[in-house]
């Protein structure tokens, strides 16, 4: 377990990186330059990885490591965002009902899984599965019938560019789901991937 590492770690390191420098990190952040060093010395440690290396200017440079640190950590941040967004909808009681949706191409058992999560997750609201083509899900997606939809990744990769079916995909936010060859899409309007 890595116990040690905190989410203001990843912040803190994110910031050194991306400002090139602690002192204009420090800054930003609202903390002391010498508090910084301290860290990230101490995540790096512990983590057994070099993030950075300074040049001769004495600005702060990432390494190979460091540049995969940039898009975790961004990753990290976001779903700790989304998270506690997700609680506080939960709370309020701003979730009643969820619907699913599916494509015949989708593993029934991975559709399912996601199902029962969701209803571990939100045991006071319903869950509604529909199935239908991708390009109907999608449909449905941005029209706020279906709150996700489980589709084939192909189809999102393929559907980039400046077609009307590739401008209707550019509302769609997407990530992958393990290692299948399907994603999770929902609407870039939905309350729970607005920041």
């Amino acid at each position: 377990m890595n116990d040690w590492a905190e989410f203001r770690h990843f912040r803190y390191l994110l910031t050194i990186l991306e400002k090139q420098g602690f002192r204009t990190a420090a800054e930003e952040l609202h903390t002391s330059q010498p508090n910084l060093t301290v860290q990230a010395r101490q995540f790096q440690e512990n983590a057994g990885v070099r993030l950075f290396r300074r040049s001769r200017s004495g600005r702060i440079r990432p390494t190979e490591t460091g540049m995969a640190f940039i898009q975790l950590a961004r990753t990290l941040l976001e779903l700790r965002d989304e998270v506690i967004d997700l609680l506080n909808a939960i709370e309020q009681g701003e979730i009643t009902s969820v619907c699913f949706g599916s494509t015949p191409m989708v593993d029934p058992n991975l559709f399912r899984s996601l199902c029962s999560m969701h209803r571990t997750l939100l045991p006071s609201a319903s869950i509604r599965p529909t199935h239908g083509d991708t390009v109907q899900l999608v449909d449905e997606v941005l029209s706020g019938a279906v709150d996700a939809a489980v589709i084939p990744a192909r189809c999102v990769s393929t559907s980039r560019g400046t077609s009307p079916k590739a401008t209707r995909w550019g509302s769609i936010k997407s990530g992958t789901t393990t290692n299948s060859p399907t994603c999770a899409a929902t609407s870039r309007r939905h309350r729970l991937c607005m920041k």
